[in-house]
């Protein structure tokens, strides 16, 4: 009868789990918080605002995006009131992302606010103020 040597299967187990602990302890939440306001009185411009939100790479490459309804400019809230959205995703290798605000006018055009996010940091708030 041949023995089984099972301490091959038992390192080759625990090798297994360890690099599972380490991507997970790599792979951590983060948290970009959005938040849009204005403090300009637009209560007479009915113009119409479409506003897009954006996790990039430094490629440009678009982690996540999302777009807000159309609306109004005069129905932008003004401060302290806000537009806020959180965002969480998993970052592992990612170190420096791209986070943004943009924005279309209808019959006029585009624009952006857009700041960096370091992912070596847990959160990161990204303050619009449209004016």
């Amino acid at each position: 009868m041949k023995k089984m040597h099972t301490w091959p299967i038992a390192v080759l187990l625990l090798v297994t789990a360890c690099c599972k602990c380490y991507e997970l302890e790599n792979n951590t939440v983060k948290t970009i918080h959005f938040s849009i306001s204005t403090n300009e009185d637009f209560s007479t411009n009915n113009d119409s605002i479409t506003f897009s939100l954006a996790i990039k790479q430094l490629n440009n490459q678009i982690i996540w995006d999302s777009t807000i309804p159309a609306m109004k400019i005069k129905d932008i809230p003004k401060q302290p009131l806000k537009i806020r959205i959180a965002k969480q995703f998993h970052s592992s290798e990612i170190t420096t992302l791209r986070v943004g605000v943009y924005y279309t006018i209808k019959n006029v055009g585009n624009a952006w606010y857009t700041d960096t996010f370091h992912t070596m940091n847990a959160n990161k708030t990204l303050d619009f103020n449209f004016k």
